[in-house]
């Protein structure tokens, strides 16, 4: 998974430079000017957590639909629902959040439609493991980069880093919360508008 995406950053980071070898032309996209709508999702993710009271690792996929809308020049108001499959060991559960954020696009760094980024989320949501639910809160700050395809319209690629803490609150009573963290690493596809 992880040589996957090495590969898929490799190709994401090159693509303009191929461009420009070849005499092609890029427009300058206009993804982070206010007004500008992008819908978004994570294809590819790998997430590795370390739970504070286990010592077994766990590991996660799922998929993430993300509405952005740039508020102004550079700074976009997202709105993503989340859901995941979590196995810890032997055991599997299901996790969904509601995940409104920020995200800021470092304009002074921008070069051939590469928008560098940093951002944050705050996710509310539940965890159902076979008979066990639970309320859960999760926080994410992260940085990566987009490239963008197209002017006034197009496509865009983002590979981002986050971390991510995660607060879990069984239904059961008495029972204690449950307080995990990791990076995330993944890859997102979009359209912008």
């Amino acid at each position: 998974m992880k040589k996957v995406l090495v590969a898929i950053a490799a190709l994401m980071l090159s693509l303009t430079g191929m461009a420009n070898a070849q005499g092609i032309k890029m427009t300058q996209a206009e993804f982070n000017k206010a007004g500008t709508i992008s819908l978004s999702g994570n294809v590819v993710g790998f997430n590795n957590v370390k739970d504070d009271d286990s010592d077994e690792d766990q590991s996660m996929s799922g998929i993430n639909p993300q509405l952005g809308y740039m508020a102004i020049e550079n700074l976009q108001i997202t709105l993503g629902i989340n859901y995941g499959s979590m196995t810890n060991g032997d055991n599997e559960s299901s996790t969904w959040t509601v995940t409104p954020g920020v995200r800021y696009y470092l304009d002074m760094l921008s070069k051939n439609n590469l928008f560098p980024h940093v951002g944050a989320t705050f996710g509310i949501g539940a965890m159902e493991a076979g008979e066990a639910k639970a309320d859960m809160q999760t926080i994410t700050v992260g940085a990566g980069i987009t490239q963008a395809m197209g002017g006034a319209q197009g496509g865009f690629m983002t590979l981002g880093l986050d971390y991510v803490m995660a607060t879990t609150t069984p239904d059961a009573e008495g029972a204690e919360d449950q307080n995990s963290s990791g990076l995330n690493v993944g890859v997102a596809f979009g359209l912008y508008f």
